[in-house]
């Protein structure tokens, strides 16, 4: 619940950049390309496109989010990378935080600065949960990405054979 919660919270958050610069708000509903790799059997697709659908009933005729599905985690940096050489960028986007894909596409110069629109909004930067996850998204003090998920990895071991083996 709480991605579902924090990814619309990011889609606002990256709506409210767009919607300023387009003349036609109010008039016409604003179509927003989310290029995911959420989709067809990675197991967080069916609630990406939950998530979506919802966002996009809260808010008919205003804006609509439409997924740019693309299979895989290499072949959505790809497409991702591509577009960036092409000035084609989606309008939102998923990436791992991995330095490498991470710097090649802050380095670009093709994604925005979130800093002030996340000192804007105090109860969005709380609900973000730890806010030091943020520098993994910082590139030259610029705040370039919000993570929407934690994956909490634990260690087992077997405390009996350690003991056995001296190790404590």
């Amino acid at each position: 619940m709480k991605r579902v919660v924090l990814l619309v919270i990011v889609t606002f958050l990256m709506v409210s950049m767009i919607l300023p610069q387009t003349s036609i708000f109010g008039a016409n509903e604003v179509q927003l390309r989310f290029l995911s790799l959420q989709v067809g059997v990675h197991p967080e697709a069916p609630w990406l496109e939950k998530t979506v659908n919802d966002f996009n009933a809260l808010n008919k005729g205003k804006i609509k989010v439409i997924i740019d599905g693309v299979a895989g985690d290499q072949a959505c940096w790809e497409k991702l990378r591509t577009d960036a050489a092409a000035n084609t960028m989606p309008d939102l986007f998923t990436l791992k935080a991995d330095r490498s894909e991470f710097d090649v596409l802050a380095q670009s110069d093709r994604v925005v600065d979130l800093n002030s629109y996340l000192k804007a909004d105090a109860e969005f930067k709380k609900k973000l949960n730890d806010p030091g996850s943020l520098e993994t998204y910082t590139y030259k003090g610029k705040l370039l990405g919000v993570p929407y998920a934690k994956a909490y990895v634990g260690i087992y071991y077997n405390k009996t054979l350690f003991a056995k083996a001296g190790i404590n």
